[in-house]
């Protein structure tokens, strides 16, 4: 999807490892190599979760300028799958958040009662994504991205 699109920033992806265990190595490393560049992000998206069966998607939002922030609630509610909710300190978004960059973390609405019960155990399985619903949230951040791709492009 961000194929097709012609963005006048960069696109970074990354796969962390350990947020669940102890040292997150993969945060360590990168902070120790990037951290210096963290004022040139323009928006950090963390997904973390997503997809599960009969759950809305949850959006929150950290360290988002007010402007960006109502774009983004406005992409919320006009949404029929995603919904807005408090801030939530656990998972890799945190590392942006932290350092004030702003932020976007998504993951499934009711997936918290799972935390302790299903999540890492051999009861998390695919059968419990929704296909649709991943593509939704991409569609979802696609268009997010392209809003703040046109307030980026302002900016320079």
């Amino acid at each position: 999807m961000l194929a097709l699109r012609s963005l006048g920033m960069d696109i970074e992806l990354i796969a962390f490892n350990g947020e669940d265990y102890f040292s997150a190595p993969g945060q360590t490393v990168y902070v120790d190599r990037y951290s210096d560049t963290f004022d040139t992000i323009a928006l950090a998206i963390n997904l973390d979760g997503v997809g599960l069966n009969n759950s809305d998607t949850a959006i929150s939002l950290f360290s988002c300028s007010d402007d960006l922030a109502r774009i983004i609630d406005g992409k919320i509610a006009a949404s029929k799958t995603t919904c807005k909710i408090a801030p939530w300190p656990q998972g890799d978004h945190m590392l942006f958040a932290g350092a004030g960059v702003p932020t976007l973390a998504a993951t499934s609405q009711d997936i918290f009662p799972l935390v302790d019960t299903v999540i890492h155990t051999t009861g998390d399985t695919p059968d419990r994504v929704d296909k649709g619903l991943i593509v939704a949230i991409s569609r979802f951040l696609i268009d997010v991205i392209g809003s703040v791709d046109e307030i980026f492009r302002r900016m320079v």
